[in-house]
Order: C-alpha cells, then sequence, then structure tokens
C-alpha cells in the first residue's frame, strides 16, 4: 500500500530486518516443535558459538537443557543470562525450574513466588508452583492451587496426573491425621 504522501510503501508494511540470529533461533525452534531433538541441539550449540552473548540464544539454550533435565548445562548459560538480563521474569522462572531439577524445592518455591507476584494469574506457573509445595508436603496449598486451576477451566498436559499423584503422596499424611482425631483417647 502507498501512502498518500509519497507514492512509497507505507513503513507500517515494511518488514524489519531479520538478523541472522533471528532466523537461526527461529529454525531451532521449529526443530525442537517438531521433536527432532539431536538436530535442534546441534544448531542451537552452533548458535552458541557464533551469538554467545545475545539473550535470547542464552534464554533458548538454557531453557532447552532444562527441558532435557540437564541442569548442569543451564548453569553457566543461567549465569551468563542474568548478567545479561538481571532477573527478569524469564530468568526467575528458569532459575526456579532448575533448583526444582537439582531437587532444591524451598529455592523453587522462592523463585515461583517471585514469579507470581506480576504473573499470578499464570496457570502454567501455579502448576509449577503446585508441584514444588507437594514436594516440599504442603499438601493443603497444593491441593487448593490445583482446585483452582480446575475450577477455571485449565486442563493443561499432565495436570490431572500430577493433582492425583499428589492426592496419593498426601493419603497417609491425611489418614493418620483422621485415625489420630478418632482414635480413642488411649490411643492417643
Amino acid at each position: 500500500e502507498a501512502s498518500a504522501l509519497t507514492n512509497a510503501p507505507s513503513s507500517s508494511f515494511k518488514e524489519q530486518p531479520r538478523s541472522e540470529s533471528d532466523s537461526k533461533i527461529e529454525e531451532v525452534d521449529i526443530l525442537l516443535k517438531l521433536c527432532q531433538v539431536r538436530e535442534a541441539r546441534g544448531k542451537l550449540e552452533q548458535l552458541l558459538e557464533r551469538f554467545p552473548s545475545d539473550p535470547r540464544v542464552l534464554e533458548l539454550a538454557a531453557g532447552f537443557y532444562l527441558s532435557q533435565s540437564s541442569a548442569t548445562e543451564a548453569a553457566p548459560l543461567l549465569d551468563k543470562l542474568e548478567a545479561v538480563k538481571g532477573r527478569s521474569l524469564s530468568v526467575v522462572l528458569l532459575r526456579a525450574e532448575q533448583a526444582r531439577l537439582n531437587q532444591h524445592y524451598q529455592e523453587a518455591r522462592e523463585f515461583y513466588e517471585t514469579a507470581l507476584i506480576t504473573e499470578r494469574g499464570s496457570p502454567g506457573i501455579r502448576q509449577a508452583y503446585a508441584e514444588v509445595l507437594a514436594e516440599l508436603h504442603e499438601w493443603t496449598p497444593a491441593r487448593q492451587l490445583y482446585r483452582e486451576l480446575f475450577e477455571e477451566g485449565v486442563h493443561a498436559p499432565g495436570i490431572r496426573q500430577d493433582y492425583l499423584r499428589l492426592l496419593e503422596k498426601s493419603r497417609p499424611q491425611i489418614s493418620n491425621t483422621f485415625g489420630y482425631r478418632h482414635a480413642p483417647q488411649a490411643q492417643r
């Protein structure tokens, strides 16, 4: 479409020039969506060599390694990313996942609580937070979070299984409490 004043194409229709890293990041993202993990990993490692300080590359790589349960490989990338971006929401969420993988659940809890300050409505963050609460054996707040998610109609992958696993884990604690409260005074 031409501008009425200049006969030149309107600036709103000009495509922004894409950088080499943009197209490579998109390529890795597509490979991951197609579950071509080996190819994605190779391209990602090339990206890291070529653009070692690009925050988008660092974030993608850290997320990839965490998704592959490799907190060790993600750690130096997260350090670099945090040095570049500070404690942004994406860094906080990646740190939470790193803490979860390392089974540092109290630390993960703190990261998720920080994320929930700005993203309270995010079902994904709330589900991950509920999982961490369950790992810390904080059954009541974890169950409450799952109930809220169900009431809101959230149908995230694995949410029902996570909730059932929570109920199974918390069952002995619930039945011990019930049994104690209903036992004759002499048996308490």
